[in-house]
């Protein structure tokens, strides 16, 4: 098999529609030379002078005549993968006319496993690598776009939330802005959103095929890897682009017509402007590209001429009726393989990692920095940010030496000179603001509006004006103090640009102005300092609490803020207390004798199922090996007596070779062939044990989930108030002992059944069917997760569409 990583460009595979109307005379096929030789005959009604085209020879780098789905994903499919899992970007689409078998190659046909296509068996093959792979941790996400008429749509979002979406370049490549990605953690998973993604994907009946794909679709499968090993920071993404294009028509022929028409006419544009983007591509003195003409083609643009590795299945259906477009097929697939690629790695450095990494040099050069302080004497020395208490203790600070009270102020961080700075932007702020606030102290004691609590609480909102609304108290971590100037004591900002008011006086600090500012209770209006007076009357006569409203909110511990002035504050009510809810186990116990019940004992009948397994694997285990001791002895005893005989003749007959094997020799060497068969058969017994080991503990295990996963709605809705699923239409008892007693009814119901098999009720279609599955399974036990995921989809039934097309 070619390597991917030595072919730069886009590798070409050709794959033949099988039927049973093959044009042989006009199509030949070379499969061991890759050639394609096609001739058609000139017509005669052409007249004698006819240079029309006659014969075509194509050559690809692999032609698939009449071959079945594993070979189709062996040679195209598993090289891709391989290289996705080193970090390379790899895109396999397939093109080709309407009814070729595109979508059958690219999806396959659920009816059978053996029928999956490229998708589903792409990621298979992705979680055997990883599980393959212990020393990487890998990561999955899924993505699945549909262009339809030159619109993206999102596959995978739910009805009517679909976002806008546009394709953006950044370094790392292009990428669907907007598309959703899913994570996935296991195969089973991702098939749900393969087959979700499907039941929305535009389907409608045509000329050519009743189920005909009429919009093209992007299946990616994004991988991020990081070594558990190495401490690198490294890290490795990389994208599987699995790509089913819509198929080509001619109009004239299929005489479509009304909304197929319009669908087929978008279909033929963007695949024509796909041409185009190849032809550029092929044309090395090219240098511009229009990717931009279509939304497929910028799509695509990693895929086209960027770095990652590209196959195209070009199908072709080879019949007399569709000549002409299995030889536009096969131009354009000759076209395609022109087109240079340039593989490489993509790696990222980790942001997280990065982060962490930083975090711990920080620390580590904080730790250095501190022991330095301590070893001359520096402990006191502040780095970390400073929080609101540390400033506005250093606004007193700055305050004081700039009133002349403090004769100097130490300076011992870099921190420190930034906070000053960010001080003195504020006093001067608050300066050129204006105001009343910025009046100087008048004299007997009494200020004006702005005291020095006010005046500390200004610079404090100056300073964070830019971060948020708000002031911050100078008493360091408290509920805070509201302004009087906003409206029922709610903060506001101060706007810069606002209008000075009437002229007063300048600000000119002094050591009048510095008082202790009062906490009150936030919400509430600020009570006046004893022994000054406001300009809104007298309060002389009330206590440093404040007003009875301030409290009246002190008595309730600060639960709740204030209201309006004057209006006392709501007293809170008493919480109310939880209602007590039973022992989940106990209650675990009742569901599985009662609604639960049997799912309980499908669940104990599994156990046994597997316990029976694990029995005859030991057992097994025990004879093949009692078996291999049998055939070492016999053999031993054989090689003696061989040895026994030849020193007994060689001293009598020289032609000991000729002479025949003694009976009991004879004896033990049929015995020993009779004892290899018989291991022979046991150990493919130990092999097909182990496969259904191993899927009768999935089912243990998928039956464990659902009887909890059952339980805990059970549990929900019973104790809990939350609301019944979905189908259930009758009413829920509404109190604890009401719940209690239907579930005690319930399991006394269920207890009271008879388990007669006379009376069973016969199998329904949905469980026949189900015991078929069953029986499927066990026959190739990897298709669990195929037919997992495809019964949860039937369960579900088909997703609403946006459209409907007829």
């Amino acid at each position: 098999m070619t390597d991917m990583m030595n072919n730069k460009h886009v590798r070409v595979v050709v794959r033949t529609r099988p039927t049973t109307r093959f044009a042989s005379q006009a199509i030949e096929i070379i499969p061991d030379k890759n050639i394609v030789n096609i001739h058609v005959p000139k017509p005669e009604d052409a007249g004698f002078i006819n240079n029309q085209q006659s014969d075509w020879s194509f050559k690809f780098d692999k032609l698939l005549h009449n071959v079945s789905q594993d070979a189709v994903y062996e040679e195209c499919g598993t090289p891709i993968v391989r290289s996705l899992l080193d970090g390379y970007n790899g895109t396999l689409l397939a093109y080709g006319q309407t009814g070729a078998g595109k979508t059958f190659t690219m999806t396959g046909a659920t009816e059978n496993y053996r029928h999956r296509g490229m998708i589903p068996r792409a990621i298979s093959q992705v979680f055997k690598e990883i599980q393959a792979r212990p020393q990487y941790a890998y990561t999955i996400r899924i993505s699945y776009l549909e262009i339809y008429n030159e619109n993206m749509i999102d596959l995978l979002a739910p009805v009517g939330q679909s976002a806008d979406m546009a394709v953006v370049e950044d370094k790392n490549g292009c990428y669907v802005k907007g598309l959703s990605q899913v994570i996935a953690t296991n195969e089973e998973e991702t098939l749900n959103l393969l087959f979700e993604g499907e039941t929305a994907r535009s389907v409608g009946d045509h000329a050519l095929n009743r189920s005909s794909s009429r919009s093209h679709t992007v299946f990616t499968i994004h991988l991020e890897s990081k070594s558990r090993v190495d401490s690198s920071d490294d890290v490795i993404f990389s994208k599987l682009n699995l790509v089913d294009l819509a198929g080509s028509e001619r109009l004239a022929k299929t005489a479509s017509s009304g909304k197929t028409l319009k669908e087929a006419m978008f279909i033929n544009k963007s695949l024509t402007f796909l041409e185009q983007v190849i032809i550029a591509l092929a044309d090395k003195k090219r240098d511009h590209v229009p990717y931009r003409q279509s939304r497929l083609t910028n799509v695509l643009r990693d895929s086209l001429g960027g770095n990652c590795n590209t196959l195209m299945i070009a199908n072709i259906w080879g019949e007399a009726d569709h000549l002409e477009e299995t030889i536009s097929t096969l131009r354009f697939a000759t076209r395609m393989s022109c087109v240079t690629n340039e593989p490489v790695v993509n790696v990222q450095y980790d942001p997280m990692t990065l982060v962490k990494k930083q975090e711990r040099e920080i620390k580590e050069l904080r730790q250095e920095l501190a022991m330095y302080d301590t070893l001359i004497g520096r402990s006191h020395v502040q780095y970390e940010p400073f929080t609101d208490g540390q400033k506005a203790e250093l606004a007193k600070r700055v305050r004081a030496w700039f009133d002349g009270t403090d004769d100097e102020i130490e300076i011992v961080t870099l921190r420190q000179v930034k906070e000053i700075m960010n001080v003195f932007k504020g006093m001067y702020l608050q300066w050129a603001q204006g105001g009343d606030r910025c009046e100087l102290p008048k004299a007997g004691g009494a200020t004006g509006p702005a005291t020095a609590g006010g005046m500390e609480r200004d610079i404090s909102a100056a300073l964070e004006e830019e971060d948020g609304v708000g002031e911050t108290e100078g008493m360091g971590f408290s509920i805070g103090v509201a302004p009087v100037s906003g409206p029922n004591g709610r903060r506001k900002v101060i706007n810069k640009k606002a209008p000075p008011a009437a002229k007063k006086e300048p600000f000119v600090p002094n050591a009048a102005s510095r008082q202790s500012s009062t906490s009150f209770v936030y919400g509430s209006s600020p009570a006046p300092t004893t022994g000054t007076t406001g300009s809104g009357g007298d309060d002389a006569g009330h206590s440093p609490g404040g007003s009875p409203e301030v409290q009246g909110a002190s008595r309730f511990g600060d639960q709740g803020a204030m209201g309006p002035v004057g209006i006392p504050a709501l007293q809170p009510l008493p919480p109310i207390p939880a209602r007590a809810k039973p022992d989940r186990n106990e209650e675990f116990e009742t569901f599985k004798r009662g609604p639960g019940k049997d799912l309980a004992q499908a669940l104990i009948e599994n156990k046994r199922i597997l316990r029976d397994k694990k029995r005859a694997l030991v057992d097994l285990t025990a004879r093949v090996t009692t078996l291999k001791a049998s055939i070492t002895d016999l053999k031993t005893a054989v090689a003696r007596d061989r040895d026994q005989a030849l020193q007994a003749d060689t001293e009598h007959d020289p032609a000991l070779y000729s002479a025949p094997i003694p009976a009991d020799v004879q004896a033990k060497l049929d015995s020993l062939a009779t004892l290899k068969a018989d291991a022979k058969r046991h150990l493919e017994a130990v092999a097909q044990t182990k496969s259904e080991l191993e899927y009768a503990a999935r089912v243990v295990d998928t039956c464990r989930e659902r009887l909890v996963r059952e339980f805990d709605a059970w549990y929900l809705q019973v104790y809990c108030d939350a609301p019944a699923p979905a189908g259930v239409g009758e009413a829920r008892p509404t109190s604890v002992a009401e719940r209690r007693t239907a579930a005690a009814a319930a399991a006394a119901a269920v207890a009271g059944m008879t388990t007669d098999a006379s009376v069973a009720d016969p199998l329904d279609l949905a469980e026949q069917f189900d015991l078929m599955l069953n029986d499927k399974l066990m026959e190739d036990p990897a298709s669990y997760s195929y037919y997992a995921a495809l019964k949860r989809r039937q369960r579900r039934g088909a997703k609403p569409q946006a459209r409907t097309l007829m």
